[in-house]
């Protein structure tokens, strides 16, 4: 399945990106750059909606990873939306979301800026 990814950069000291489609090893760097993207601007807040992502291997998780440890060295925050329950469960399994918030919805993490 293919991946596709964007990024809202309307909202002042925001970023969200919005992926849709499954993120493993065929697809991951379209979310590394995208990611990427977003770090290198440094903004205070980042949000991830994974609403249209059905699955998340781990070099997917690696790159939230790098960007929690990132967005923490830096004090700003990394808001993770749109979870279901396979994506949920694979971020469970490895405690990231123990270190990331979530939120239900794009409006509610914005709020967490």
């Amino acid at each position: 399945m293919e991946l596709e990814v964007s990024i809202d950069e309307t909202h002042a000291g925001c970023k969200i990106i919005r992926a849709t489609g499954e993120i493993d090893h065929h697809t991951f760097s379209v979310f590394e750059e995208a990611m990427e993207h977003c770090l290198n601007a440094k903004p205070a807040l980042i949000v991830v909606n994974f609403g249209g992502v059905s699955y998340v291997s781990s070099s997917g998780i690696g790159i939230l990873m790098h960007a929690c440890a990132s967005q923490l060295e830096r004090e700003a925050k990394l808001v993770l939306v749109g979870l279901n329950e396979t994506v949920t469960g694979a971020l469970k399994l490895v405690g990231i979301l123990d270190l990331v918030p979530t939120a239900k919805t794009e409006a509610d993490a914005l709020k967490l800026k």
